[in-house]
């Protein structure tokens, strides 16, 4: 939900409002992208200042999808460049640090200051194994933008 809408249900609805569920990864990152890029030209989004506006609040935001279905971690031939540029910064973080690709691209999620919740939505025990592994991974800053790059095909301003 977006904040105009979160604001509504509040109209409506007694208990107060934890947690926003958001498709965030390193491939559907507008709503994070939309911090980076303040005053410069960004597409428009149906869901601006949603991450503000939960953090704001105190709404914890869970990102559905974080290995977007998988095309982080192996993409089809076929996938649009930026999706295998992605998924190469991805593998070759994952080799640098010695740990799954799963890791990676959750614990970009986990470095954001918001503090993401990444929702594993896997039912295989191997890849629940390879996400878990993000909790001992640090990224630094540097680490964060040069994926957010990967994935945008340009660098950050």
């Amino acid at each position: 939900h977006n904040g105009w809408q979160i604001d509504l249900l509040r109209k409506y609805v007694e208990q107060p409002f934890v947690t926003n569920q958001l498709e965030l990864n390193l491939l559907h990152f507008d709503l994070l992208n939309e911090g980076v890029m303040v005053n410069q030209d960004v597409k428009y989004s149906a869901a601006a200042g949603v991450i503000d506006y939960c953090r704001l609040h105190d709404i914890m935001i869970q990102a559905w999808s974080p290995v977007a279905q998988g095309d982080l971690i192996a993409p089809s031939d076929k996938a649009p460049k930026r999706v295998r540029n992605a998924a190469k910064a991805v593998a070759k973080m994952a080799k640098a640090k010695n740990t799954s690709r799963e890791a990676i691209a959750l614990a970009w999620l986990l470095r954001h200051p918001a503090g993401i919740q990444p929702i594993v939505g896997t039912t295989k025990p191997d890849r629940v194994t390879a996400s878990a592994l993000a909790d001992g991974i640090q990224l630094s800053r540097e680490e964060w933008y040069s994926l957010l790059e990967s994935s945008r095909g340009e660098s950050v301003p």
